[in-house]
């Protein structure tokens, strides 16, 4: 890889990330994914290895810097060890990226000698995009961060997401960049540029995704129901180093206590953020009770994040799930079920957590929720929460919707510290938002909290680092969008089918 290359590589990824929050250029996104196609196409598998492995480091260390910050400052990891695993991290994440594109320059290579070679590379290309997003949800517990879609939240291709949420529009992302690519180049004198009838007809398809977005924002896919309700979202804005100390306990109940006062009177639910009890439930449990009465007499529910402590019977171990419970007229417990990495589980934990008790490293085990559980009664509807980590996890959050007539998620992105993670945090909370035809309601310890409608557009939201009460508006939905209702296994699949459908043709154009 020359200079050059090397150059455009690390263009390309910090590219990618400046498309989205808090930066929003998105027209950034459409130059990455040229970049990568100008990259890789017609390279050699291990060249093309090199160059996407390049891009994505850049992608991840630019991206998701804010690793650094929970591990140095709320991890008390010493910086060298903090800067290390940091890009340990980035560096796994670039791997699998890089996996995933050392294939489709397999492909490229048997395609060279064939007509429609270029055509079947956009659509290649697109799908392998897709692909390595689709990898990173689920792959090592997921890390679902950085999508190429997430660039048109609030922007055109952001009205396809009921319809195939965000990794359809990642492909068509990725797509239009190689397509730019393609047409750039066959306009230049003297170029060799594939100008069939097949790769006209792959940028024509490309280019009507883009105008017929305007249209498919004018339909309605789910359903109103009833007026508007109102809630309150309670932002303590309490330090992270003294959240937890049992001398602090007293004083953070008593100030969410004071901070909800006024609002039972006036607001039919009141949401206390992440662990907002930083204590065990049943310990807590005559505390929660007496929230529970005020809202009840207000004819009002409270819904706040608790840790649940269990005794496991098959460890012979106490446990700890990270919870929310609902209380006055809201009825039920939700345990969270996607949980952190290293953040509130360790990975492989009989071989990393060993090392890390070498080192006298903090470590943390908490045991997730199961798979199916019920969702909260609230005055005469229900939600079931999703808690910090859970709404970047585009299916989880599609099934939560099948049980919910609002979607509820609470967060500590004090975590994150005054980093790019809680922005980008709430913008992956507005696509979930737009792709699910539900409202979104989040509640932060730190910031940010925010209302946000079903098109994805925040009707209400806090200042990060302030202690804020924010009051809002927000409208039940029933019915499901496409996505809602199967898209969310759907899109991945007939992707890894388009995939196997092209490695198969070329080979058999091949033989």
């Amino acid at each position: 890889m020359n200079l050059r290359d090397a150059v455009l590589a690390i263009l390309g990824g910090l590219s990618l990330t400046l498309s989205m929050a808090p930066f929003n250029l998105w027209p950034l996104a459409l130059v990455a994914a040229a970049i990568l196609f100008h990259l890789l196409n017609n390279k050699k598998p291990l060249d093309a290895f090199y160059r996407a492995l390049l891009f994505s480091f850049s992608l991840f260390i630019s991206g998701a810097s804010w690793v650094f910050v929970s591990i140095h400052e709320f991890g008390y990891m010493p910086i060298p060890l903090a800067c290390l695993l940091t890009f340990i991290f980035c560096l796994s994440l670039a791997l699998i990226n890089a996996a995933s594109w050392f294939t489709f320059s397999f492909f490229c290579n048997i395609h060279t000698s064939h007509s429609s070679s270029r055509s079947q590379s956009i659509l290649m290309f697109a799908a392998t995009g897709v692909f390595t997003e689709w990898l990173r949800t689920w792959l090592f517990s997921g890390f679902p961060w950085l999508f190429a879609g997430y660039s048109q939240t609030e922007w055109v291709l952001g009205s396809w997401a009921p319809l195939i949420g965000v990794y359809g529009i990642s492909f068509i992302i990725y797509a239009s960049g190689a397509g730019v690519y393609v047409l750039g180049r066959s306009l230049q004198p003297n170029s060799k540029t594939d100008r069939s009838l097949t790769i006209k007809a792959v940028l024509s398809a490309t280019l009507l995704c883009w105008l017929l977005a305007p249209l498919i924002d004018t339909i309605e896919w789910s359903q109103k129901t009833g007026a508007a309700r109102s809630v309150s979202l309670i932002q303590a804005n309490i330090s992270q180093h003294e959240k937890w100390q049992p001398e602090q306990l007293a004083s953070s109940l008593q100030l969410y206590a004071d901070m909800s006062r006024g609002e039972w009177e006036s607001n039919e639910l009141v949401i206390w953020p992440e662990a907002a009890i930083a204590n065990d439930y049943t310990s807590s449990k005559s505390f929660i009770n007496r929230m529970g009465e005020m809202a009840s007499t207000s004819n009002s529910a409270l819904l706040t994040g608790v840790p649940y402590r269990f005794y496991d019977t098959k460890d012979k171990r106490w446990r700890v799930h990270n919870s929310v419970a609902g209380t006055g007229h809201a009825e039920g417990l939700y345990h969270k079920r996607q949980l952190v990495p290293f953040g509130e589980f360790i990975p492989f934990e009989n071989i990393v957590g060993r090392l890390m008790k070498v080192f006298n490293l903090p470590m943390t085990s908490m045991q997730p929720g199961p798979t199916h559980q019920a969702a909260i009664k609230i005055h005469d509807w229900q939600a079931r929460p999703l808690i910090c980590y859970e709404i970047v996890y585009p299916a989880l959050t599609a099934k939560t919707a099948q049980l919910s007539d609002v979607l509820i998620t609470v967060s500590n992105d004090a975590w994150f510290g005054a980093s790019f993670g809680p922005v980008q945090h709430l913008q992956m909370a507005q696509m979930r938002a737009r792709e699910n035809g539900r409202y979104v309601l989040r509640s932060t310890g730190s910031g940010i909290s925010a209302v946000i409608n079903t098109k994805g557009v925040i009707t209400a939201r806090t200042a990060q680092f302030e202690r804020e009460t924010l009051r809002g508006s927000f409208y039940l939905y029933q019915g499901l969008t496409p996505w809602g209702h199967s898209g969310y296994w759907l899109i991945p699949t007939l992707n890894i089918g388009i995939i196997i459908a092209l490695y198969s043709y070329g080979y058999s154009r091949k033989m």
